[in-house]
């Protein structure tokens, strides 16, 4: 059981879940079925705020591993995100940065000969996604993330998926409520 606050909208009578809140529900968009009930009392709205809400249970109790992780679609983008030589524009940074806490970091390429402009790199974008003083390592993929910045990592994404002392792991260990807010800038 997972207790999801929702945000109701003047639209046709349609539930959206985003895809990082669906791993836990078995949800694979195949036709499944999902039913929801509504706590009617303030006491039932509480107990299930503070017994399973989403942000409460970010790992499995069983397993000890992550009940969320990103979707294949976000697997696949920071996989590609994370490749050598992938340069993004101002206009680009600032589009994809608008779901982030921190700031925009200053520029890995100043101005390149080619068209005068700066640049920056994946890695730069994906460390506007964690949080300061965050620190993180794994060995087999040569991934360090020190002070909130990654420093290295290899084309190998075992560090960003749902495995053993995986990125999303660490981060509900030193951050966890936070951590399901940084998930969903993630996504």
């Amino acid at each position: 059981m997972i207790a999801f606050t929702v945000r109701v909208l003047p639209i046709t009578s349609v539930v959206s879940i985003n895809p990082l809140c669906c791993s836990p529900l078995c949800g694979d968009f195949d036709g499944d079925c999902l039913h929801g009930y509504i706590p009617q009392s303030v006491g039932a709205r509480v107990e299930l705020n503070e017994l399973v809400a989403l942000d409460r249970q970010l790992i499995n109790g069983q397993s000890g591993t992550n009940l969320l992780s990103l979707c294949q679609d976000s697997l696949t983008a920071a996989y590609l995100l994370l490749e050598d030589g992938v340069r993004l524009n101002v206009y680009q940074m600032q589009q994809l940065q608008m779901l982030c806490d921190r700031k925009l970091t200053p520029p890995a390429i100043v101005k390149a000969s080619s068209s005068n402009t700066s640049f920056w790199s994946g890695k730069q974008l994906f460390s506007i996604l964690l949080p300061f003083k965050f620190d993180y390592a794994f060995p087999s993929n040569d991934v360090i993330v020190s002070d909130g910045e990654l420093i290295s990592c290899s084309e190998a994404s075992g560090w960003i998926r749902d495995s053993e002392n995986n990125i999303f792991q660490s981060l509900v260990e030193h951050f966890q409520g936070k951590t399901l807010d940084i998930l969903h800038g993630a996504q």
